[in-house]
C-alpha cells in the first residue's frame, strides 16, 4: 500500500513537472493560455482540469498564472529589467494587470521586491563560512571555531537582535490574526465585490450565436450567484447595453456594481469559444481576462473553471460548499444541452411575445423533446416541458373542465421521480395548483421550490412573487411585499426575468395601493425595454384614464403582435365612454385571441355593454348572457380568476344591487393566481361599470374601509424603507 501511493505521489510529481516545463517553454506567450497547455501535454481540457484540481486543488489558469508570477519574482530580484519589461517577459501583455495580480499573490508590488529583500533577516548559522546579514542593522558576521567568537554573537543576538525579534513576531500573530478573521465568511460578506455581466457578443450575426451567447452568459451568472462573497449587480434588458455607446465607469454606476463583465461566445461545430474579460467599473482599467476553448462537450468543465477564475480575481473567497455546487449544477448530457439552450430561447421569444408567439412555443416543444431523447434522465427537461403544456392550454376551452392541466401534473411527477430534489418540478406543481385554485397545495408545493432551489435563480424568484402574490391577496401585504423583493433580488443577474420581477413588484405595490412605488418600478421597467403598457395599467387603475391611454399610444404603436395593447386599448376607450373604438379593439383583441386558439375569459360583457351604449342592445345582451356562463363555471370549478369582480360588474349594471355587493366583499376575500384580469377592489369607484354604485353607501363603506387598511400599509412601507428594511 506504501509502495502504490508512493508511485501515485512520483506520478503526480512528474505530470507537474511535465505542466510546468510546458508554461516555461511557452513563458513569454500571452496566448498561452488552457487550451495551448492541454494540448502540449497530450490530454483534453476536461481531463488536465481535473487531474490537476485533484492533485492541488487549483484551476489550470490558476497555476499557469502562479508560475508566470514566480519567475517574475525571480526576474525582479536579479534585476534584469524593469517590473513592465518583466511582466512581458512572463507573458503579462498589461503591465498594470500584472502588477495587481503580482500583488495579490506576494501581498507587495513589484516594485516592493527590493525593499521586502533587504528588510529580510536571515539567521542562518549552520554553514561555518556562510555569512549571517542582518540588513536592518548593516551588520555582517561570519562563522568562527572559537568559543569566544560563539559567545559575542550570542550576546549580540540576545542584547540587540532578541527584542526585535519578539517585537516582529507579535505583529506577525496580529496580522494572522487580522487576515484570519477577514477571510471569515462572516466578515467576508461584508465586502462583497459586486458585478454585473453585459450582454455576451458573438462573431456573426445568426441565431445560432444568439442562443449560445445568450444561454452561456445566463448560465454563468447563475453559477456566479451561487457564490456567497460575490453579489450579481443589478443587469438590464439583453438589448439596452448590447448596442450602447456608454462607458464602463458610467454603466457600472447605473448598476450600482464595482466591476463590469464582458465577454462572447462562439460555437464552431462542436468546438466552444467563451472569452470573458473583467473590467473596473470605476477607472476602466482592465483587471483580468481569459479565453476558453475546448469541445463543446467539456462546457460544464469551462463554466466551473470561469467561476473559480473569475472569484479568484476579485479575490472573493469560495468555499468547499460553494465548489460543490457549482461542479454539479449540471448533469445532461452535451448535446441534450445545447437542445435545451435553444428551447430556453424560444421559450423567452414566447413569453416576450405577450404569449402569443405559438411558432416559439411549438419550437421550443420540439426541442424539449429531443433534449429529452438523448438524455431521458435529464430531470429538469421534464418539468421544463411540462410548462409548454401549461402554456399551451391555460386559456383554451378545456379551462372549464375538471381534469384541466392533470398532464402537468404528470410532466412534474416524472421529473420528481428522476430527481426528488429537482425544485423546478415542485415549482410547475405549485404553479398548476394555483390556477385551478387550490391555493394551500400551491403554497406548499412553491415552498418546496424555494428551499430546493436556493442557487437556481429563475425557479427561486419564480416561487418567491408568487408566494408574495398569495400573501397580498390575503392582506399580508409586508410580507407578501419582502417575498417579491427577495424574488427580484435574485433576479437581478438575469435580465429577462429581471424586468418581469420588476413589472411583479410594480403590481404588488398597486394592490397594496401605494402607487408612487408601483411607478418608480414601472419606470425602471421602461427604461429598461421601452414598455409603457406598466406605467399604462397604473393610471388605469387609478382612473386617470386619459393618462392611461396616452401611455398605451405611445408604446408599441406600429406592433400589431402585441394582442394584449388591443385589450389595453379597448378597456380604456370603454372608460372614456368612447365606445365605437372600445368594440374595435374588444373585436381585435377576440380575433386574435381566438385565431391562436385562446379563450377570452373576461371582456365578452364589456364589449356587451359598449354595443348596448351604441344601440345594439340584442347582440350587447348575448355577449353578456354568454359571459355570465362561463362566470358561473368558472365560480363552480373554484378557480382564482377574479370571476366575482366581473359578477359584480355585471350585476351593478343591470340594477342588482345587493347581488353587485354581495360580489365585492367575495371579492375582497379572495386569493387569486395573478392573472392580467386581477384588478383593485378600488378600481371599482372608477369603473363605469359601477356606476349605479357609486352612490350607494354599503359600496362607500366598502372602498373606505379598503383605503383606511392600505393607507396604514402605506405608512408602515414607509417606515420600514427610511429604516433600510426594504433593501433588495
Amino acid at each position: 500500500m506504501a509502495m502504490d501511493r508512493s508511485k501515485k505521489i512520483s506520478m503526480d510529481q512528474t505530470f507537474l513537472q511535465k505542466l510546468t516545463d510546458a508554461v516555461f517553454a511557452n513563458l513569454n506567450n500571452d496566448q498561452f493560455g488552457v487550451e495551448e497547455l492541454a494540448k502540449e501535454v497530450g490530454l483534453s481540457r476536461s481531463q488536465i482540469h481535473r487531474k490537476l484540481h485533484r492533485i492541488n486543488g487549483k484551476s489550470v489558469t490558476k497555476f499557469i498564472r502562479e508560475i508566470r508570477l514566480e519567475e517574475a519574482h525571480r526576474l525582479i530580484e536579479q534585476e534584469v529589467g524593469t517590473a513592465s519589461e518583466v511582466a512581458y517577459q512572463v507573458g503579462f501583455s498589461s503591465p498594470t494587470y500584472f502588477t495587481k495580480c503580482f500583488h495579490e499573490y506576494f501581498g507587495y508590488t513589484p516594485g516592493e521586491v527590493k525593499k521586502i529583500e533587504s528588510e529580510t533577516v536571515t539567521t542562518e548559522l549552520s554553514d561555518k563560512e556562510k555569512p549571517i546579514i542582518l540588513p536592518i542593522y548593516g551588520t555582517t558576521f561570519k562563522s568562527s571555531e572559537t568559543q569566544d567568537d560563539e559567545l559575542d554573537k550570542r550576546d549580540f543576538l540576545k542584547q540587540k537582535i532578541l527584542p526585535y525579534l519578539i517585537i516582529a513576531g507579535l505583529a506577525i500573530i496580529v496580522i494572522v490574526f487580522i487576515l484570519s478573521y477577514r477571510l471569515d465568511r462572516k466578515s467576508f460578506v461584508n465586502v462583497k465585490k459586486s458585478i454585473a455581466v453585459l450582454p455576451f457578443k458573438t462573431i456573426t450575426k445568426d441565431s445560432t450565436s444568439t442562443y449560445i451567447a445568450d444561454g452561456i452568459r445566463e448560465d454563468i451568472l447563475n453559477n456566479l450567484g451561487k457564490i456567497k462573497g460575490l453579489e450579481v449587480g443589478s443587469s438590464t434588458s439583453s438589448e439596452t447595453y448590447r448596442t450602447s455607446n456608454k462607458r464602463i465607469p458610467e454603466i457600472a454606476k447605473e448598476l450600482g456594481v464595482d466591476v463590469i463583465m464582458e465577454g462572447s461566445a462562439q460555437k464552431f461545430g462542436d468546438k466552444i469559444r467563451i472569452s470573458i474579460k473583467l473590467i473596473d467599473g470605476k477607472t476602466d482599467n482592465q483587471l483580468w481576462q481569459e479565453n476558453y476553448d475546448g469541445s463543446f462537450e467539456d462546457i460544464f468543465t469551462l463554466y466551473t473553471e470561469i467561476a473559480e477564475d473569475v472569484a479568484a480575481a476579485l479575490q472573493v473567497v469560495i468555499i468547499p460548499e460553494e465548489k460543490e455546487q457549482i461542479a454539479s449544477t449540471f448533469t445532461i448530457d452535451a448535446s441534450a444541452y445545447d437542445y435545451i439552450l435553444q428551447a430556453r430561447e424560444e421559450k423567452w421569444k414566447y413569453w416576450n411575445s405577450g404569449n402569443v408567439d405559438t411558432i416559439a412555443l411549438n419550437r421550443a416543444e420540439m426541442l424539449y423533446k429531443r433534449a429529452i431523447k438523448l438524455d431521458p434522465n435529464y430531470a429538469p427537461a421534464w418539468w421544463w416541458l411540462g410548462s409548454i403544456y401549461l402554456d399551451h392550454h391555460i386559456n383554451t376551452d378545456e379551462y372549464y373542465t375538471e381534469d384541466y392541466l392533470d398532464s402537468t401534473f404528470w410532466y412534474s411527477d416524472k421529473a420528481i421521480t428522476i430527481d426528488p430534489k429537482e425544485g423546478g418540478a415542485y415549482f410547475l406543481m405549485g404553479l398548476t395548483y394555483h390556477i385551478k385554485g387550490d391555493i394551500d397545495l400551491a403554497i406548499n408545493n412553491y415552498e418546496k421550490a424555494r428551499s430546493l432551489s436556493q442557487h437556481d435563480a429563475i425557479v427561486l424568484s419564480g416561487a418567491l412573487w408568487r408566494l408574495g402574490m398569495i400573501g397580498i391577496f390575503k392582506k399580508d401585504y409586508l410580507n407578501g411585499i419582502m417575498s417579491i423583493r427577495r424574488g427580484v433580488a435574485m433576479a437581478k443577474g438575469s435580465p429577462k426575468y429581471y424586468q418581469k420581477l420588476l413589472y411583479n413588484l410594480g403590481y404588488a405595490y398597486i394592490f397594496a395601493g401605494a402607487y408612487n412605488e408601483a411607478a418608480k418600478y414601472y419606470i425602471e421597467v421602461l427604461n429598461l425595454n421601452g414598455n409603457c403598457r406598466p406605467l399604462s395599467y397604473l393610471y388605469y387603475c387609478q382612473g386617470d384614464f386619459q393618462t392611461s391611454l396616452d401611455q398605451i399610444l405611445s408604446s408599441s404603436q406600429s406592433d400589431s403582435s402585441d394582442v394584449f395593447r388591443f385589450y389595453a386599448l379597448a378597456n380604456t376607450y370603454l372608460q372614456l365612454s368612447d365606445f365605437d373604438k372600445a368594440v374595435k379593439y374588444y373585436r381585435e383583441f377576440r380575433k386574435r385571441s381566438v385565431g391562436r386558439g385562446l379563450n377570452e375569459i373576461s371582456n365578452l360583457y364589456r364589449e356587451g355593454f359598449a354595443l348596448i351604449q351604441l344601440g345594439y342592445k340584442e347582440e350587447g345582451d348575448e355577449l353578456i348572457d354568454e359571459q355570465l356562463t362561463q362566470l358561473n363555471k368558472r365560480k363552480e370549478l373554484g378557480r382564482p380568476d377574479g370571476y366575482a369582480y366581473h359578477l359584480a360588474a355585471i350585476a351593478a349594471y343591470r340594477g342588482e344591487e345587493e347581488h353587485a355587493l354581495q360580489y365585492l366583499r367575495d371579492y375582497n376575500q379572495g386569493v387569486f393566481f395573478p392573472y392580467t384580469y386581477i384588478i383593485p377592489i378600488s378600481f371599482s369607484q372608477y369603473d363605469i361599470l359601477f356606476k349605479n354604485l357609486w352612490e350607494n353607501e354599503e359600496f362607500k363603506e366598502i372602498i373606505r374601509n379598503d383605503q383606511e387598511e392600505k393607507e396604514a400599509v402605506r405608512i408602515k412601507l414607509r417606515e420600514m424603507e427610511k429604516q433600510g428594511d426594504l433593501d433588495m
